[in-house]
């Protein structure tokens, strides 16, 4: 292999894991916005439940 070839393979490798770690990333932050939504929608239905209760 060649100087540029190297350094060319060294690069493609550099951003293959830099890509990997930004979907990572925003794999997490899916899940997290995710769980947010999931917490949101049961303390809304324990309100209605509630409040249906009161009547």
């Amino acid at each position: 292999m060649t100087k540029e070839e190297k350094a060319a393979a060294k690069a493609a490798k550099k951003e293959k894991a830099a890509a990997e770690k930004k979907a990572k990333a925003e794999a997490a932050a899916a899940k997290k916005t995710e769980a947010a939504a999931a917490k949101k929608a049961k303390a809304e239905a324990a309100a209605a439940k509630k409040a249906e209760a009161k009547k």
